[in-house]
């Protein structure tokens, strides 16, 4: 498979390049700034999320987004980054995968609170969670052919070792067996991989944990 991704030079970008490089698929990086593009990736194109076109990714099969804004940027930036995702994909026929957060999930079975409308969520998340979930349902109500927005565990650690496991939910927060919703860096990239390779979850949001 041909798969870019989007933000490749970021931590979970980096990861996600690896990931797909080590499976054999041809790796396209889309990045801001060229210099720290990993060096696993099959080519590099320098054009952020907001400037990209259906041309860029024509070629694709699926085209992953592990962009971040960042916390001092404005918070609509994510709903408008996933919103310019679902116009590539309507216009490509490509297969869109966000990576998520773990704010829009439901916080229990009721399903009448998302995360990040829980008491104590911080402030500085609250925007951008609020604007991710608008974006994720901006894609369940598109045209989009194929997508899937992969949320990550409440504890999403970046140095948390591999353990080459994991469990996959729908839309509410999953534990592992130690009462934790908690997943690695290297563990949510294989999920990602394994579910652009598979389809298995279409049209939908998922979220991943450790087993």
């Amino acid at each position: 498979m041909k798969i870019g991704i989007v933000g490749a030079n970021g931590k979970q970008g980096s990861m996600l390049a690896a990931e797909a490089k080590k499976r054999g698929h041809f790796v396209v990086a889309f990045v801001r700034n060229s210099k720290n593009t990993p060096d696993c990736v099959d080519k590099t194109v320098e054009r952020d999320l907001l400037s990209l076109t259906s041309q860029d990714v024509e070629e694709l099969d699926v085209l992953i987004s592990a962009v971040g804004f960042g916390f001092n940027s404005d918070p609509t930036l994510n709903r408008k980054g996933i919103d310019r995702l679902i116009e590539i994909g309507i216009e490509s026929g490509v297969r869109i995968m966000v990576v998520g957060g773990a704010g829009s999930l439901y916080a229990d079975a009721t399903h009448t609170k998302r995360i990040y409308e829980g008491d104590g969520y911080p402030d500085f998340l609250y925007g951008i969670s609020k604007n991710m979930l608008l974006g994720y349902e901006d894609m369940k109500n598109s045209e989009l052919k194929s997508w899937c927005y992969v949320c990550p565990s409440l504890e999403f650690e970046y140095e948390r070792a591999k353990t080459g496991e994991y469990k996959i939910g729908s839309d509410e927060v999953i534990y592992n067996s130690d009462g934790k919703s908690v997943i690695g860096y290297a563990d949510y990239a294989s999920a990602m991989i394994d579910e652009a390779e598979n389809r298995a979850h279409d049209k939908m949001m998922i979220t991943v944990c450790e087993k």
